[in-house]
Order: structure tokens, then C-alpha cells, then sequence
């Protein structure tokens, strides 16, 4: 049986908008709506919303320890109330239920995670991450402006996809904003490092799976929208905020998996703390342009 995992930071009213449409769904067995200790009435307003409701079932973490503690313990609750796969998505995405059935053929058949392309809220499709795990150079080209813009073109131009094939493409990662998975292989890997708080999720697990042999699969002719950060902007409005918790999970995935230390962790970190000083003064100088308009 497949059940959903949403988990929500402040963002009920988008949470259980969507929980409303896919426990309809005829392939989704349950919802679970895990509420990470949001800081405003969402747990109170989502038990309202669906206090009679068999199929949705409410809950709220421990602490907020981010997306990997908060998803460990949606898809633990899910898994251990039955269900052997586990969809795992945003408050602030939309899909249908053939995305839905199309990846539950996909994990039957050896895949233990599989998703759909993602596309923005202008319909286009979305190839940034380009669906590989970034090498040590990559992250430290993206500590700096000229470089990403590079990187990106380049990953653009090498990310070629048939979006009238039938394949289902392996990938290293997929997106953290909505995937499937076998709980099993989830839980035989660790599961999401929890060492992070935010970001390189993906790139992390995705290093697990292949570690031990499993597929990643990405569906050419299946797509979902995803509007984009919504709980992320508003718990942390500032760039210079998020680009912190991006570089300190960046940091820990390139000790902790690709064995970085020394001389390259010193460069990447030092690079790290300069640009982030440059997202404070950009964030600085916007602030006052607000203040004098």
C-alpha cells in the first residue's frame, strides 16, 4: 500500500488543501500530515480540518529537526502502520493520481525511488539539479556567482531528456520536493541523514542508494508542479539565511561522504564564508532600497 508524507512548517492551509484532493485518489491508502512544531496554528488548524477523517491522519514531531528528522518520522509512522510505500512530497506541490499509479509500476518493477519531472509554476520544466550528485569543484564553483552561472548553462546543455519516450531514466538524485519510495530499501539504507537540517537531502540519499546497488528512476512522460520554497521563505526570508543552512549542508556531504578534509575542506569552507558575507551585504543593500523607496 502506498501512503502519502507531507510534512508542513507553517504552511497548513497549502497542506491540507492538497491532502483534500489525493486522499480521494484511488491508489493512496493514507495520508500523513507530520507537522515539524510549526511555529504558528497549523497543528490545531489541520486536526480541525480533518478531525472525522479516517484516511489523514495528523501528527506533530518531537522537535523541528528539519526535513530529514521530520520525513524519518512520517514515512517510521507510515511503515509501521502498514504501508510498504511511501510518497514523500511539499506542502506546496500538485499531481495527479496516473503520476501517482505510474509510480507505484516503477517501484514494483526494482526501482527504489522514482519521480516524475518537475515543473515550475509557469509549466516549464525544471533542470537545475540536473538529477546528478555534485562533485567536490561543483560545490566550490558554486560559491560564486560567475561560476554557477557556467555550471548551470553547462548542465543544461549535457541534461538532454525524450519527453515523448516511455523510458524511465536512472538518475543519482531526485528531487526532494516530491518522490516515491519502498520503505524497506528507505530503511536499509538509514533512511535521510538527519545530520542536515535543510538541503542535500536528495544528494544523500541518492549516495546511499548506489551504495548498496539500488535504483534511482526518473519517469520521462510523468511530471508534477512545484511552486517553489514555500515553508523555506517563510521561515527564513533572508537569501543570506538559506544560503547558510545550503553551504553548511554542502560542507557536512563533502566531509562526511566524500571524505574532504585538510587543505580542501579549508578552501571550500573559506569560499563558503565569502560568499555568504557577499548574499549579507546583497541582503543588506535590499533592505535599505526597500527602507527608501
Amino acid at each position: 500500500m502506498l501512503g502519502v508524507v507531507m510534512l508542513n512548517f507553517n504552511d497548513s492551509r497549502n497542506a491540507c488543501k492538497l491532502a483534500r484532493k489525493i486522499r480521494n485518489f484511488s491508489n493512496v491508502w493514507q495520508v500523513f500530515l507530520v507537522d515539524n512544531c510549526s511555529t504558528d496554528d497549523s497543528m490545531s488548524y489541520m486536526q480541525s480540518e480533518f478531525r472525522d477523517v479516517s484516511d489523514v491522519v495528523v501528527v506533530k514531531t518531537e522537535r523541528n529537526g528539519g526535513y530529514a528528522y521530520g520525513n524519518n518520522f512520517g514515512v517510521k509512522l507510515l511503515h509501521d502502520s502498514g504501508g510498504d510505500m511511501a510518497l514523500i512530497c511539499n506542502t506546496d506541490v500538485d499531481f495527479t493520481e496516473e503520476l501517482v499509479e505510474s509510480c507505484i509500476k516503477a517501484l514494483k518493477n526494482g526501482y527504489a525511488a522514482v519521480s516524475g519531472l518537475m515543473r515550475n509554476r509557469d509549466g516549464a520544466k525544471m533542470y537545475e539539479n540536473n538529477y546528478r550528485i555534485s562533485r567536490y569543484i561543483d560545490d566550490l564553483k558554486g560559491c560564486f556567482f560567475l561560476t554557477r552561472c557556467i555550471g548551470k548553462r553547462k548542465r543544461w546543455d549535457e541534461f538532454t531528456i525524450d519527453e515523448s519516450s516511455r523510458e524511465i531514466k536512472t538518475v543519482d538524485l531526485l528531487p526532494g520536493s516530491l518522490f516515491t519510495v519502498n520503505t524497506s530499501d528507505f530503511f536499509e539504507v538509514g533512511g535521510f541523514d538527519e545530520n542536515t537540517f535543510l538541503y542535500c537531502e536528495e544528494r544523500i540519499l541518492g549516495r546511499r542508494f548506489r551504495n548498496v546497488g539500488k535504483k534511482m528512476g526518473l519517469m520521462m512522460y510523468r511530471d508534477y508542479l512545484h511552486l517553489g520554497s514555500v515553508s523555506i521563505s517563510k521561515s527564513h526570508k533572508s537569501v543570506y539565511s538559506k544560503m547558510k543552512l545550503l553551504y553548511h549542508s554542502r560542507l557536512y556531504y563533502q566531509c562526511a561522504y566524500n571524505h574532504v578534509r585538510g587543505i580542501k575542506r579549508l578552501v571550500l569552507k573559506t569560499a563558503m564564508n565569502v560568499s555568504l558575507f557577499e548574499f549579507k551585504v546583497r541582503d543588506t543593500i535590499f533592505l535599505l532600497s526597500r527602507k527608501i523607496q
